[in-house]
């Protein structure tokens, strides 16, 4: 009869073991979709790579990172 309770505690606690080892290594999102989309449009810069502007002075103005006074666009 002793065996027969060991026996059945060590299947318990295998059983439990296993749910317990399932439900802590089951796929969970940590950040959703819409998460992503975000640090993907974050990731990207504002400006338009094929524009052209050169920066002059020193202002409020952000261009390639610095403040300048003026950014003048539409150059060839």
């Amino acid at each position: 009869m002793k065996r027969k309770t060991i026996k059945s505690g060590i299947a318990l606690l295998c059983l439990l073991g296993g749910i317990y080892f399932y439900y802590t290594q089951s796929d969970k999102s940590v950040l959703s979709d819409l998460a992503f989309e975000n640090i993907e449009a974050l990731a990207l810069p504002e400006e338009d790579p094929n524009e052209n502007y050169r920066c002059y002075g020193w202002g409020d103005i952000e261009c390639h990172g610095d403040k300048v006074e003026r950014k003048t666009s539409g150059l060839r």
